[in-house]
């Protein structure tokens, strides 16, 4: 009786041989539609193509080959954020008015305010 082994699965094709057959078929950009072509043609699975040149998406459904991590880097580098503005204090409490006359229910009001509690009220006037 011989053994068998058995490899855990099968490699179809490494992350370069996807890239390269999609730029030889397709050019340097190219839709979700080329990519599942491309997969049927290579008897892969669409997610498994997908995987392997995830970094080079540009836009849902779109890669672009000559897009690459490093260029991207450069450009965020390029841009760099302004500086912070100091923050501005304001103080919204007003001043007390020394005019201010007590008007209708101020007692009760007052003491609603000063409860801290909720208390729905209605202020005319």
């Amino acid at each position: 009786m011989t053994k068998k082994t058995f490899a855990p699965f099968e490699l179809k094709m490494t992350e370069q041989q996807a890239i390269d057959g999609l730029k030889s078929t397709y050019g340097d950009e190219f839709t979700a539609a080329d990519v599942r072509a491309f997969a049927t043609m290579n008897d892969i699975a669409y997610a498994t193509v997908t995987k392997k040149i995830k970094k080079y998406r540009v836009a849902a459904g779109k890669w672009n080959l000559k897009v690459t991590q490093k260029s991207v880097e450069n450009i965020e580098k390029s841009f760099k954020s302004p500086a912070a503005m100091p923050a501005v204090e304001k103080n919204l409490v007003p001043t007390k008015d020394d005019t201010f006359v007590k008007f209708g229910s101020f007692p009760d009001i007052k003491r609603i305010i000063g409860s801290k509690l909720f208390y729905p009220v209605f202020v005319t006037g």
